[in-house]
């Protein structure tokens, strides 16, 4: 009799856990590091392939679910700045700062010359 309320009380512990982690949700704002804007439209992505953007705020929320493992990672990039990638399991930021990044292009060369 012992044993089975044992292993009922484990059974319910194993499935109230696995509806917690189903029902995780990441959020943050996204800001430039050095002017503290917020970053608008930035691609918020995690390892399993799952993404979205963020809002015209910075502002992203992104649902965890059954697909979704402790190994993944969360990546967010965006045009003129660096990608960062935070290990889900670590991720405890509600704001980032995503720093610049130097985009550098070709030499032009203007002539008055056919």
């Amino acid at each position: 009799m012992k044993k089975n309320i044992n292993l009922f009380l484990t059974f319910f512990i194993l499935l109230t856990g696995m509806s917690v982690i189903r029902s995780q949700e990441i959020s943050a704002i996204i800001k430039d590091s050095l002017t503290n804007e917020a970053i608008p439209f930035a691609n918020v992505y995690l390892s399993s392939g799952r993404g979205i953007l963020s809002n015209e705020e910075g502002v992203f929320r992104i649902q965890l679910n059954d697909q979704t493992s402790s190994k993944d990672s969360l990546s967010i990039s965006c045009m003129g700045y660096k990608t960062l990638v935070y290990p889900i399991r670590s991720f405890r930021d509600s704001i980032i700062f995503l720093p610049s990044k130097t985009i550098a292009l070709g030499s032009i060369i203007l002539s008055n010359k056919n």
